[in-house]
């Protein structure tokens, strides 16, 4: 119970920011649907600037989150003192959740994206449980951690590379 305690903890401060991708993700949808029908360049630069946008916001966070969670925990929430370390690396992954909302949408703007999508999710969601059920017996939290960051920068990885590829290819 303590080490899930831990981990839950570190985790309610990285899902506190959940919000910020998804609304701007959200404000974009209409667009990039267009977009994606009409000007698949087009859709694909709108999709680079807004990663670049967050990806930039995700890098003020981090750095926040680097140090201002350790200190108001140690200063005000002295019984979760052990989280701090489990903070600081699931503080590698906003970056990647950031850059990962934009994806989503446009994945999410054509049929002919789902079932990519569908077997992807499948395929990251698989790789997370497969490396909890490795990394938390050893490791306790901080393998529940390091999985979520894995799976964050796998998923991330493999989403670029697949728009990438259907966007571009799509113009020519």
């Amino acid at each position: 119970n303590f080490d899930v305690g831990i981990y839950s903890v570190a985790f309610r401060f990285l899902e506190a920011i959940v919000f910020i991708p998804t609304a701007l993700s959200t404000a974009l949808f209409p667009n990039i649907v267009r977009l994606v029908h009409t000007d698949s360049s087009k859709a694909y630069r709108l999709y680079i600037n807004a990663t670049r946008i967050l990806l930039v916001g995700s890098l003020i966070l981090f750095i926040l989150y680097q140090t201002l969670i350790p200190l108001i925990i140690s200063n005000f929430l002295s019984q979760y003192l052990p989280s701090i370390n489990v903070i600081r690396i699931l503080a590698l992954t906003i970056p990647f959740m950031f850059m990962i909302s934009p994806q989503g949408i446009i994945l999410y703007s054509e049929k002919r994206f789902l079932r990519a999508l569908i077997w992807m999710a499948v395929f990251n969601l698989s790789l997370n449980v497969g490396l909890n059920f490795y990394l938390i017996p050893k490791y306790s939290y901080f393998g529940a951690a390091w999985a979520t960051l894995i799976s964050d920068v796998v998923g991330f990885s493999i989403f670029f590379v697949y728009i990438r590829s259907k966007l571009i290819k799509a113009k020519q």
